[in-house]
C-alpha cells in the first residue's frame, strides 16, 4: 500500500527545457527521460516550472531522487518561503527513493523549487502531481530501518507457527515485499499505523 491518490499522475522531468537548474545534468538511462539533475554544489538549486494544476488547492507530489545518505533542503512554491524537507538515504547511488509531500497551488502554471544553501541535496529524477487532496506519508515497503520497512511494524503471532519476512525482488518489478510463511491457521499481521488529519479528505489506494 503506497498511499496514492486515486487520481492520474502527471510527471515532470527534472531536465525539462523551461525548469531553473543550477546543477550538472547527468545521462542515465534507467532515469526517467534518461537523466537526472544533480545538485551536489553548496547553493545549487532545481525549479520546476509550468506545474500546472487545474484549481487552487492542496496537491500531493512523489519526488524522485538518488541519495547516498540522508539529506535535507526546502522546498519553495511559487516564490513563497520555503519550507525544510528530508530526503532519506538509499544506501547506495544506483536505487531510486520517493519522497511523498504536499504543496498549495494556484489554478494554473506554478513553480516548485528545491535548494539547500549550506548542504548538498540528492540528485532529482522527476516529480509528480499524484492528485488532489491529502496524502497519507507513507513510504512503501523499499524504505528501511535495516529490519522492517519504515512505517510497518509486525503484530503478534500468539500461536508461534508463522514467519515474518521481507523479502528483495519478489514484488511487482522486482520491489520489495512483505509476507507471513505460517505452518497452521494464525492470529500473525504486517500492521500500518497512519494518523488522519481532521477537516482533510484522505484518499488510500493500492497502486
Amino acid at each position: 500500500m503506497e498511499g496514492a491518490i486515486a487520481q492520474a499522475v502527471t510527471g515532470y522531468e527534472a531536465e525539462a527545457t523551461g525548469n531553473i537548474i543550477d546543477g550538472i545534468v547527468i545521462n542515465q538511462s534507467d532515469c526517467s527521460g534518461g537523466k537526472y539533475v544533480a545538485l551536489n554544489g553548496l547553493g545549487n538549486i532545481l525549479q520546476f516550472n509550468n506545474i500546472y494544476a487545474p484549481s487552487t488547492g492542496i496537491y500531493n507530489i512523489a519526488i524522485y531522487y538518488y541519495s547516498l545518505n540522508d539529506s535535507n533542503g526546502y522546498i519553495s512554491v511559487n516564490g513563497e518561503t520555503g519550507t525544510e524537507i528530508n530526503f532519506r538515504g538509499i544506501g547506495n547511488w544506483d536505487e531510486q527513493g520517493v519522497k511523498y509531500t504536499t504543496v498549495f497551488l494556484q489554478e494554473g502554471n506554478n513553480s516548485i523549487r528545491f535548494y539547500n544553501d549550506f548542504a548538498y541535496m540528492p540528485h532529482f529524477d522527476r516529480l509528480c502531481i499524484v492528485g488532489e487532496g491529502y496524502l497519507l506519508n507513507n513510504p512503501g515497503l523499499e524504505e528501511s530501518n535495516g529490519i522492517n520497512p519504515y512505517s510497518w511494524s509486525i503484530g503478534n503471532d500468539h500461536s508461534k507457527r508463522s514467519t515474518f519476512q521481507w523479502e528483495s525482488g519478489s514484488g511487482i518489478n522486482s520491489s520489495k515485499c512483505i509476507s507471513i510463511i505460517a505452518t497452521a491457521p494464525t492470529d500473525a499481521y504486517w500492521m500500518q499505523t497512519v494518523r488522519l488529519e481532521p477537516k482533510k479528505t484522505t484518499y488510500l489506494k493500492d497502486i
